[in-house]
């Protein structure tokens, strides 16, 4: 076995001294970075170098995320008043528990045919009405 001599365990470990330093000072400008530019910044930047057709594009998935995020909102807080886990919850609505929390995430667009399901299972019913916009339209 070939044992070195200190001064080159020091010169090793010197090495490896600065890579970490290097590697900590790249972690602060990230963190600098992150928290120094605003979200709605970076989100004006790119939605103003769209196309109209990308624009209409994004404004459509955004629309839909938003949609889904709301349905499960409610599916999470009536879950929860009703002192059910996901688990319970898809049990009783003959899915899994891992539709349950996709849903819950708004990572879905669950069928008006789960939601109708997941509402009797606990209990309630789905109530659905249309609001017009004040343009009137789209």
């Amino acid at each position: 076995m070939l044992l070195h001599a200190p001064s080159q365990y020091r010169s090793i470990f010197e090495q490896y001294q600065r890579k970490i330093e290097r590697c900590r000072d790249i972690f602060l400008d990230i963190v600098s970075f992150v928290t120094h530019v605003k979200w709605s910044e970076l989100k004006n930047e790119r939605l103003s170098g769209m196309t109209p057709a990308r624009r209409e594009a994004f404004d459509a998935a955004y629309e839909a995320a938003s949609l889904a995020e709301r349905v499960g909102e409610t599916v999470r807080a009536a879950r929860q008043a009703a002192g059910l886990s996901q688990r319970d919850l898809a049990r009783r609505a003959g899915t899994t528990q891992a539709v349950i929390s996709r849903i819950e995430m708004g990572s879905v667009v669950a069928t008006l045919t789960t939601i109708d399901r997941i509402a009797a299972s606990l209990g309630a019913d789905l109530e659905m009405s249309f609001r017009m916009r004040a343009s009137g339209g789209t």
